[in-house]
């Protein structure tokens, strides 16, 4: 039996780093390897994802499937989009978060090759059928009830996509009776819930209600007009989900936003700042240079 050999100072310095997405705290490979695996008798069928991301200002949703090399975007949407129907405003909110599973929903139905039938929960069932199974990537978020996330998957699932889910995790649903409040559950993606803290905010603090819904008020938006508001944006990303063309610009306006950018002087005027600084300094100190 031979001995184990010694373990020296160079053994122990080695160090096997992690992934560096795992290291910033943004993946989890063993949940992500359990996501994108697919099963063999299925060959290279693409097994798809939808992604909600909430941050600080926006949030986003995305289609997507992966590959060796990495992972494939077959649709995209964020709140900064929804500004080109209607909503300016409140871009990280629950209704927000239905409006943004709803138009991601609408794209990728497009990206699919499917035509898209008449825009509710039940009437879009064909579409529905024709489109392939797309699971929820919930990422590192908690999954918690009433969460935005599940606002989302609500919107892209009523959009037309096909994801398998139940109803214990969305606003409205009563734990007791296991069951989901459809009113309540409707009145949170039609934004009832702020209209009515402004109301509130409106007869008890004006100066905090300016204050804190200053956007609104420019619009010209107040707690009666707001439900409508989402409700128009629904039916406008149903018609046409499509993004608005990115804008090109000229080489003289790309010049032009180019602030910091020194222009090199001619030799004149060089001489002509040296004559001025030593002026200047003549005046200053009266000494002739």
């Amino acid at each position: 039996m031979a001995l184990p050999q010694e373990k020296k100072r160079s053994y122990f310095k080695r160090l096997q780093l992690k992934f560096r997405r795992r290291r910033e705290g943004k993946t989890q490979y063993h949940k992500r390897k359990k996501l994108i695996f697919q099963k063999k008798n299925l060959y290279d069928k693409p097994k798809y994802r939808l992604i909600p991301r909430v941050s600080g200002k926006t949030i986003t949703c995305q289609c997507v499937y992966s590959k060796i090399d990495g992972d494939v975007v077959v649709a995209t949407a964020s709140t900064k989009e929804l500004g080109q129907y209607g909503i300016s405003f409140g871009l990280t909110n629950y209704a927000a978060a239905y409006c943004v599973g709803l138009l991601c929903a609408r794209r990728a139905l497009k990206a699919f090759g499917v035509e898209c039938g008449v825009f509710a929960a039940k009437s879009d069932t064909e579409s529905r059928q024709a489109s392939p199974k797309v699971i929820m990537d919930v990422g590192l978020r908690r999954t918690t009830r009433g969460s935005r996330i599940f606002s989302a998957l609500r919107g892209a699932f009523d959009g037309g996509l096909k994801i398998p889910h139940g109803d214990e995790k969305l606003f409205g649903f009563d734990p007791e009776n296991k069951m989901l409040n459809a009113e309540e559950f409707r009145d949170r993606i039609l934004g009832k819930h702020v209209a009515d803290y402004m109301k509130l905010l409106k007869e008890s603090d004006e100066e905090k209600y300016k204050k804190h819904f200053s956007d609104l008020i420019k619009n010209g938006i107040t707690a009666e007009t707001l439900g409508p508001i989402y409700e128009a944006a629904h039916k406008k990303i149903v018609e046409n989900p499509d993004p608005l063309p990115k804008k090109t610009r000229s080489m003289e306006e790309k010049t032009a936003s180019r602030k910091f950018r020194k222009v090199k002087l001619t030799a004149e005027e060089k001489k002509e700042i040296i004559e001025k600084k030593k002026t200047l300094f003549e005046e200053k100190f009266g000494v002739e240079l």
